[in-house]
């Protein structure tokens, strides 16, 4: 297929010597799927996408690699945002590791000043590095693929840490047809063909005494963030006798519920409050990791605007921020527009293979 192989060659044909374009393809394609509500389509056919979000992957994907000493460079040199990193991850040794400090960034507990300067360094490396010379003609004159673009010189002065890294670290653009392109074939990132792959194996390349899935399963340690909802069970217990099984109208008790991951968290790692439902305990088990369709998501808007609500009372500032980095793109909050870009969500993954499901 025409497409994979232009694929294959992004991924084989790069230079070897540092595993930046391995994270900034990896970085992309997940950005697509997870983000594409906040894209933005320019008049010359390019489509844009905030940078910070890529600098937020690159921060997660490095930071098991950094802990564990997994060689990303070839000979002396080293990745240049090591020692911003490294800070917190010592920091967070005997705090809970990993898991405890991505919870600390999404509830903006982090250092600021610390954190922000891990940003810019990262910002950095795939502004200079592999934004800027992924790709090349076969004479090997350097193009670049990506371009970047500056965010506005008055910045959003915003509390919330994730927020501004979002807001005020300019913009990542690229050709549509290329954005089509990694949007329909992401799943290429599986298998053994993978990016995943091919960048445990340079891993291994440099320090041949490295066992490769141990490796790989370092570069997959961000999708074992913790499905946590405790937060929004507090809010559905306390009204419990207001609720019903937001899939089918079931009445809840205490006993007999349980909060579901709309979008399933295997497969979107989705932990926003929006995503996060009441479902009655025997139909959570029926759905596990299927996909909602979007007739049932239209049919059911009703209860789920009600929980919405719910959610905002209780946790209105970080509700707020959530459903629009992660489903609107809007900084209005608007719950018209909330269903309707959940249906686009779930359209979206079944027509890329997901189960559907309806009660």
């Amino acid at each position: 297929m025409k497409e994979t192989i232009i694929l294959r060659k992004l991924i084989e044909r790069e230079s070897k010597f540092a595993s930046y374009k391995f994270a900034l393809l990896r970085g992309i394609i997940e950005v697509i799927g997870e983000y594409d509500h906040l894209k933005i389509e320019n008049e010359d056919d390019t489509i844009s996408f905030p940078l910070g979000l890529l600098i937020e992957k690159w921060m997660l994907y490095y930071y098991p690699l950094i802990e564990n000493n997994i060689p990303q460079i070839y000979g002396k040199r080293d990745i240049t945002f090591r020692k911003e990193l490294e800070d917190f991850i010592n920091e967070y040794k005997h705090k809970g590791g990993f898991l405890q400090f991505y919870s600390d960034y999404r509830h903006s507990k982090l250092n600021r000043e610390k954190a922000i300067n891990l940003f810019r360094k990262i910002k950095t490396a795939i502004h200079s590095g592999s934004m800027k010379y992924l790709g090349h003609t076969s004479n090997r004159k350097y193009y670049s693929i990506f371009k970047y673009e500056g965010a506005s010189k008055r910045k959003r002065a915003v509390n919330d840490i994730r927020e501004y890294l979002i807001n005020n670290f300019g913009y990542i653009r690229f050709d549509k047809n290329l954005y089509i392109l990694l949007r329909e074939f992401g799943s290429f990132i599986n298998g053994t063909e993978s990016i995943i792959f091919k960048w445990a194996l340079f891993s291994v390349n440099i320090n041949k005494s490295l066992n490769q899935e141990e490796v790989i399963s370092l570069l997959l340690k961000n999708t074992e963030i913790e499905r946590d909802v405790s937060d929004a069970k507090k809010v559905y217990d306390r009204n419990i006798k207001k609720l019903e099984c937001v899939w089918t109208g079931k009445k809840l008790t205490r006993g007999d519920y349980d909060v579901d991951h709309a979008l399933p968290f295997s497969i979107t790692y989705i932990n926003d409050l929006w995503n996060l439902l009441p479902s009655h305990s025997k139909v959570n088990n029926q759905k596990r990791d299927k996909i909602p369709v979007p007739e049932l998501i239209e049919k059911r808007q009703n209860q789920i605007k009600f929980c919405w609500r719910l959610l905002l009372k209780n946790y209105n500032g970080r509700f707020i921020k959530e459903i629009e980095i992660g489903l609107t793109g809007n900084q209005t909050l608007d719950f018209e527009e909330g269903i309707n870009k959940f249906k686009e969500k779930s359209r979206f993954l079944i027509e890329r293979g997901y189960e559907p499901w309806s009660p």
